[in-house]
């Protein structure tokens, strides 16, 4: 059982956090405010692996769903 510090990042609003829903809820309310990111579709295409693919040395079979805000069911 982990134990809770208490810590939250410089401005994350914890209420925010905790009424969280989704993935999506979580990185607006969360990991763009801890990151710097000016909105959640900032931070899903600068962490999108889209356009790195081709650069894997050898042949990846990867498998992720196609809402998946990081590593979409297409590329742009």
């Amino acid at each position: 059982m982990q134990r809770d510090t208490g810590h939250v990042p410089a401005g994350v609003d914890k209420e925010k956090v905790l009424a969280c829903k989704t993935i999506r809820d979580f990185d607006t309310a969360a990991t763009i405010v801890s990151f710097g990111f000016p909105t959640v579709e900032a931070y899903y295409e600068n962490s999108t692996s889209c356009g790195h693919l081709h650069e894997f040395p050898i042949p990846t079979f990867a498998l992720n769903a196609e809402d998946d805000p990081i590593q979409p069911g297409f590329c742009k």
